[in-house]
């Protein structure tokens, strides 16, 4: 019965979407940009929506049932539509709420509408809303490159009232729910666009760097052009029966991502746990799911004090010193004995033996450490309490710099490690960075990069090579000179020097940061053109341009 109910949901969600208009263009998969904030440590993305559009931002929820936004302030959309009750659309939701508003009409307050239950998991606050309609736009892109922006003219959502923002990050408008919901984010999606039910996340560790979230299939190219998809190792994704949402019907089973953890290994000794923590039950308790709501990884309380006891054993074999706690972080330890890798501070690796062949996620250094100050690492994993409905949660922090695959169509996850290992991190994204490559043809682009002195960038060489560095001075041959220089050979471990100059026929593309003001650097400085002396039947200056009348006087 359940397997028929998915089908024909399928079918409807297929069914709603190829009756709405539809563009011609079809991408292989879509981006979003997602920015870490610092306050809350939440991750946040920006899609266009309404109409006129409007950027919105919104808080990632992984296991999030559905996008809600704020409708009470200032949401204007000639294109809004409210979802009737016993629709498709609301049969799509799950829901037998059908409710009526009589201060409206406006959007979020209508008669005869399908009722959802948006839910804050940061705040743990879940009320009522009106279910919508409304365009939403965002960029396409191959797997390798951004593509054109693409639209979806009737994007089902949740309005919500202005008090369910309370505690999530400054400027976020809403929640963008990326669960196996027929009306997150993946399905609404694929259906749209006829592309596979998969969406993968990279999240930036650098609060001034942008990860990304990509719905569809791959590849995944990261800089420096690494298809990050061919290293994905896979485990089976669980549905737990029961739903772990705010507000729920009895049978709604879970839209969240569950794996199974067989074992945890800290340097390649196993601790003891107890098994049954690890599957889930009947009523839906335990087992291990993957969240953006928690910053770090929680633990059960009897499994982080085996592994919080096995982690300090190790460490004082590596002679690295315990030290005062740091709060929210119960294990610290002196940075003074701890050497820097690529991958992270130089401490014990943490093993997840997950369900599959060759299924082991590997946390390093850059994903177990929290570094609080100049001398001082916490161990990022806390002590989620005693009978938690969930026994591991794998939180924010352990998913940085790491390539995720959410295949729902096959029931899969898929993961990286981290690609720290491999040169290139979860903010080093071509699909974020690509767009803002340049390459070196034109004078104009030679007069632009003069404006450059002082920025730090990166340059890809047509060798392969990477160059990281600030520059000092561009000349008219695009030959850069730099400072404070790291290179990286093809294949090669990184070096440092102090000034390097770079030949610009060996310049394949430069890497610009993001904090860059583009809009106002490509603005052209309008040339100064000496004054022609008049001739007899023959106005000065007169214009050749396209769009330019003939015959216009010298002006000052």
């Amino acid at each position: 019965m359940a397997r028929s109910l998915q089908l024909f949901l399928s079918s409807l969600l297929i069914v709603v979407y190829i009756c709405q208009a539809q563009p011609s263009f079809r991408p292989d998969a879509l981006v979003l940009p997602v920015r870490k904030d610092v306050a809350t440590l939440q991750y946040v993305t920006i899609v266009n929506q309404r109409t006129p559009l409007v950027p919105v931002n919104l808080v990632v929820h992984l296991g999030g049932q559905f996008l809600w936004v704020d409708c009470e302030n200032n949401y204007v959309s000639s294109s809004y539509r409210p979802v009737r009750c016993r629709s498709a659309q609301c049969s799509l939701a799950r829901s037998t709420s059908c409710g009526d508003c009589f201060n409206g009409p406006r959007p979020g307050c209508n008669n005869n509408t399908c009722g959802v239950f948006p839910d804050n998991p940061f705040s743990r606050t879940a009320t009522s809303g009106e279910l919508a309609e409304d365009v939403i736009s965002t960029q396409s892109t191959d797997g390798s490159n951004p593509g054109r922006l693409v639209t979806v003219p009737r994007f089902i959502f949740s309005c919500a009232p202005t008090f369910l923002l309370t505690g999530l990050a400054s400027g976020a408008t809403g929640l963008a729910g990326l669960g196996r919901a027929r009306i997150g984010f993946p399905s609404q999606f694929a259906a749209a666009f006829s592309f596979r039910r998969t969406f993968a996340v990279c999240l930036a560790s650098s609060p001034s760097s942008n990860g990304i979230i990509i719905f569809g299939d791959g590849p995944y190219t990261l800089l420096p052009n690494i298809d990050a998809s061919a290293s994905l190792r896979f485990t089976p994704l669980f549905i737990n029966p029961v739903s772990t949402a705010g507000t729920f019907s009895q049978g709604d089973p879970s839209d969240e991502y569950f794996i199974r953890v067989n074992s945890i290994v800290i340097n390649q000794n196993p601790i003891s746990i107890n098994n049954t923590l690890l599957t889930i039950d009947s009523q839906g308790n335990g087992g291990t799911k993957i969240s953006t709501v928690n910053p770090y990884t929680l633990l059960e309380s009897s499994i982080y004090r085996a592994f919080s006891s096995a982690y300090i054993r190790e460490a004082a074999a590596r002679n690295i010193s315990r030290v005062a706690a740091v709060a929210p972080f119960d294990v610290c330890f002196s940075s003074v004995n701890v050497a820097s890798t690529r991958v992270g501070p130089a401490v014990p690796f943490i093993d997840l033996v997950l369900q599959g062949q060759n299924a082991v996620w590997t946390i390093t250094g850059s994903n177990s450490m929290v570094q609080v100050n100049d001398n001082v690492l916490c161990l990022g994993f806390l002590d989620g309490g005693l009978n938690p409905r969930t026994s591991i949660v794998i939180g924010g922090y352990q998913l940085e710099n790491n390539l995720v695959q959410f295949d729902l169509a096959a029931s899969r996850l898929g993961f990286s490690n981290t690609l720290l290992g491999r040169q290139t991190t979860g903010s080093a994204s071509a699909l974020a960075l690509r767009r803002r490559r340049l390459r070196t043809v034109t004078m104009k682009l030679v007069r632009f990069l003069m404006k450059l002195n002082n920025e730090t960038v990166s340059i890809e060489l047509k060798n392969g090579s990477v160059i990281h560095g600030t520059i000092i001075g561009v000349d008219i041959s695009m030959n850069t000179h730099l400072k404070t220089v790291k290179l990286t050979l093809k294949g090669k471990n990184p070096v440092t020097m102090d000034h390097l100059s770079v030949r610009g026929n060996t310049i394949r593309y430069y890497i610009l940061p993001d904090s860059l003001n583009l809009e106002t650097l490509l603005v052209e400085e309008t040339p100064r053109v000496k004054p022609k002396k008049p001739t007899a039947g023959r106005a000065v200056g007169r214009g050749r341009g396209r769009g330019r009348g003939r015959g216009r006087g010298r002006g000052r």
